[in-house]
């Protein structure tokens, strides 16, 4: 190694190595204190759509996963992450893909997310507990826009209270999503986003299904 390569650890290195037993045990715990309380938000969320599609014809819940962890990655779209480089973010998701098939065909679907990710970037520190509809990109080429823009906007506008976000193609987005989040780690908080999410934002969505 050329000296003028050489890496040297300093003292913030050596107090980090030092202290890695507790601060592991720290993630590790409250990481799984997290999933444990928006798991169950999670099983009532999955029950509740089960529910409602089994009335509407050819729906279902295709596929679901709960508690993936993401720790020190921004990769959230891989089922077993291999992390190449450590970045200063962390989270745990579950999703459901309800899914429209008829026969061996899939010809609709969209993804209720929720779970709590942390990004130390440009914005500095900011969780986020959130409950989260999408229609990806990937789902258009079957059955297009389930929602107009004013059908989120509307949703928003009826909801100022909370933190809510919306993509859409008429917004110039690739796929139509609502997003509702808080940032307080309190657990009173995210009850209150989770009834505003199931009540105002996911029932109205799923009776907006009309094929």
């Amino acid at each position: 190694m050329k000296t003028e390569d050489k890496i040297v650890f300093d003292e913030l290195d050596v107090k980090c190595v030092e202290s890695l037993p507790l601060v592991i045990e720290v993630l590790a715990s409250t990481g799984n204190k997290i999933a444990r309380v928006m798991s169950l938000y999670f099983d009532e969320i999955s029950n509740y759509i089960s529910e409602y599609l089994s009335t509407k014809k050819n729906w279902k819940i295709a596929n679901k996963w709960q508690n993936y962890f993401y720790p020190f990655s921004r990769d959230y779209h891989r089922s077993t992450l291999e992390i190449s480089e450590l970045k200063n973010a962390f989270a745990v998701m579950s999703s459901l893909k309800c899914e429209k098939k008829i026969g061996q065909h899939a010809k609709n679907f969209f993804f209720v997310i929720n779970g709590f990710e942390f990004d130390a970037g440009e914005d500095g520190y900011n969780p986020r507990f959130y409950f989260y509809i999408e229609k990806s990109r990937e789902s258009e080429r079957w059955g297009g826009v389930l929602n107009s823009r004013k059908f989120y906007e509307e949703l928003k506008n009826e909801n100022k209270k909370f933190r809510i976000n919306i993509h859409h193609p008429e917004l110039g987005d690739d796929y139509e999503s609502i997003q509702i989040y808080c940032s307080e780690i309190d657990t009173q908080k995210i009850d209150e986003i989770y009834h505003v999410f199931k009540t105002n934002i996911l029932t109205p969505f799923l009776k907006g299904i009309k094929y």
